[in-house]
């Protein structure tokens, strides 16, 4: 039999080895998680014993990084989402136990490092008929589509960051709709979801279990939009419908040249736009007709020119035409009616200038284009100037 000294002294050792053990458990598992809701994060698992404020408390990130720190009480676990993503291709040293074990110094500091991402090359398909979704990833808009014609667009709230977890881009359909679906990789919800690839979705904002929208910038590849934006998505979207993901950037002043054809995302028409002797004219075209027109353009796609708003309002509006080889000169009414410009006995050309019109303004058609209109009688230009 042990005496007594004996067996105090093997549960003092058992005692001591449950401690030790406990501590060692008692560590955080840290680890590097990427969810295209929420993109790269950092989670630290803690045992049931562990709290909040302990938690939060012991944990540090090298170098500092400004981000997010959410605690999930049913998992008992520790968020870290940087606000506007890691730098790729830098070490950051996690530490979460120091203060967990200040008895016995036990530490499992994590280096993690986010690598750069592989840049896509990826032009964006031709798709110019049928209800679809588009999303230009560049200008920062979502587009809706009803039989090839412009019928609203969105702005985009968030897209994968760019440099390490960039939004894929492709030709996609929409497989999967939920009024809010739950992310068990990000632990997030995301409401009005719409998958389109793999775990990619089109969402609201998303937001904690208990409430709390994410404060990240980027999400890891999902397409954010604003909640009443997003509803009228969903409300829009169909299982199966086409969705078209891409990056086509907006043209700048400089990049747009006499001639060109120039459209916004905003909008089923384009505009042929006239430079000369730094004047800016534009001419609205439906870009359904411009092929049986001029169909020297095709493919249309090669010839248009993506520009913003601003830099459309810097051309000024033109409806006024002529027919190759001839003086007369017509106006393409907002009725999409030809209408004949007469000034008596004169010829309105002559006397153009006398109502500060631009000669430059007057577009060249073809006979395809001009025979299309229906005639919509005449414009009788005043007697007061024109037979001065």
């Amino acid at each position: 039999m042990f005496d007594k000294r004996t067996i105090v002294f093997f549960i003092a050792i058992l005692a001591l080895a449950v401690f030790v053990f406990i501590y060692a458990k008692g560590s955080a598992d840290i680890s590097l998680n990427d969810s295209p809701e929420v993109g790269h994060a950092v989670v630290l698992e803690y045992p049931f014993w562990v709290s909040e404020s302990k938690a939060r408390e012991s944990f540090n990130i090298e170098p500092d990084i400004e981000g997010e720190l959410r605690w999930i009480e049913e998992e008992n676990t520790l968020h870290f989402i940087p606000t506007e993503g890691f730098e790729p291709e830098t070490d950051y040293i996690i530490s979460a136990n120091k203060k967990l074990s200040a008895l016995l110094p036990i530490s499992k500091d994590k280096v993690i490092r986010v690598s750069m991402a592989t840049l896509q090359n990826y032009m964006k398909p031709k798709v110019d008929e049928g209800t679809y979704i588009d999303a230009n990833l560049n200008t920062m808009t979502l587009s809706l589509y009803k039989n090839g014609e412009f019928y609203k667009a969105y702005p985009i709230a968030g897209k994968g960051h760019p440099r390490l977890s960039p939004t894929v881009e492709g030709a996609f359909n929409i497989k999967t709709k939920e009024p809010n679906h739950f992310s068990t990789i990000a632990y997030v919800w995301m409401p009005f979801s719409m998958q389109f690839y793999g775990n990619y979705f089109i969402h609201a904002w998303p937001y904690w279990p208990g409430g709390a929208e994410l404060t990240s910038k980027y999400s890891g590849g999902c397409v954010r939009l604003f909640k009443e934006d997003a509803q009228e998505v969903y409300n829009f979207a169909s299982i199966g419908m086409k969705m078209i993901v891409h990056s086509t950037p907006s043209h700048r002043l400089n990049e747009i040249n006499n001639g060109d054809l120039v459209y916004l995302e905003s909008d089923s028409n384009a505009y042929l736009v006239k430079i000369k002797d730094g004047v800016r004219f534009r001419r609205i075209l439906p870009r359904d007709k411009i092929l049986s027109w001029y169909p020297h353009l095709a493919p249309l796609d090669e010839h248009m020119k993506l520009v913003s708003k601003d830099i459309l309002n810097q051309f000024k509006s033109s409806r006024w035409v002529q027919l190759s080889g001839s003086e007369r000169i017509y106006e393409i009414g907002l009725d999409e009616k030809k209408h004949i410009m007469t000034c008596g006995d004169s010829r309105c050309i002559d006397i153009w200038a006398l109502y500060g019109w631009d000669p430059k303004e007057l577009y060249s058609i073809s006979e395809e284009e001009f025979a299309s209109y229906p005639y919509g009688g005449n414009i009788e230009l005043p007697k007061a100037l024109w037979a001065q």
